[in-house]
């Protein structure tokens, strides 16, 4: 079985269409699944709107926390309380295609622990129409340069959300960040337990409906500091 962790914070504009996608492309593929909404407790009423919609597909599970406690934790929480063997994490704001979702599992086949979906390999696609995610992309690409170079791993893109991990992985490792560190952090330990990272080029839409929560400035800082940290 697979489990779907979808961390959600004010999310009601596009949780509901990214499921129903999801659901389409579990139902074509033949896929035994669960989805695992961790909530942080969003007041726009995320949560009582995906269980709403779990009366019709049944295999949503929605883990609510208290407060907003970072997006890494959210991640690592939602890993950790998943059934399936095989562990899918995808941003909620309708960046990731999860038409993806099949080859990423192909990958696995083939003797992977852990597939990260890129943004910036041959093959991928990164959305940018407007100012803002224009300079986040370099941000991102620039940054994720520097950190490979540093880091000794061999991977284009560590920050992005979207990735498919074999559960002995999570198992077998220990992280520390709860901010968007912990997606780098997760890699660099993975990487170096010995387990077979590898990367697919994917789709990178820019959100459509509500606000991002990532303010870049800090963001970029503390995972600079932590990178340092996670290299030696």
């Amino acid at each position: 079985m697979i489990s779907i962790v979808l961390p959600t914070y004010n999310e009601r504009e596009n949780i509901l269409n990214l499921i129903e996608h999801i659901e389409s492309v579990i139902k074509r593929n033949g896929l035994k699944s669960e989805l695992v909404v961790v909530d942080d407790n969003s007041p726009d009423g995320t949560a009582d709107a995906v269980k709403k919609v779990n009366k019709k597909f049944r295999n949503i599970r929605v883990l609510i926390r208290k407060e907003k406690l970072g997006i890494g934790s959210a991640h690592m929480f939602g890993y950790k309380k998943s059934r399936g063997d095989i562990v899918i994490a995808m941003d909620t704001d309708l960046s990731h295609d999860p038409e993806s979702i099949p080859t990423m599992l192909k990958k696995l086949d083939e003797g992977y622990d852990v597939v990260v979906g890129s943004r910036h390999i041959k093959g991928s696609y990164y959305e940018k129409k407007k100012f803002e995610t224009k300079k986040k992309y370099l941000i991102s690409k620039f940054g994720n340069i520097l950190i490979t170079v540093i880091s000794r791993v061999p991977i284009h893109d560590f920050t992005n959300g979207y990735r498919a991990i074999r559960k002995k992985v999570i198992d077998g490792i220990e992280t520390e960040s709860t901010s968007n560190s912990f997606l780098m952090e997760f890699l660099i330990k993975a990487h170096r337990k010995g387990f077979k990272v590898t990367e697919i080029p994917v789709s990178f839409i820019d959100r459509k409906l509500g606000k991002s929560k990532t303010k870049v400035g800090i963001e970029i800082f503390r995972v600079f500091m932590d990178l340092l940290k996670y290299s030696k």
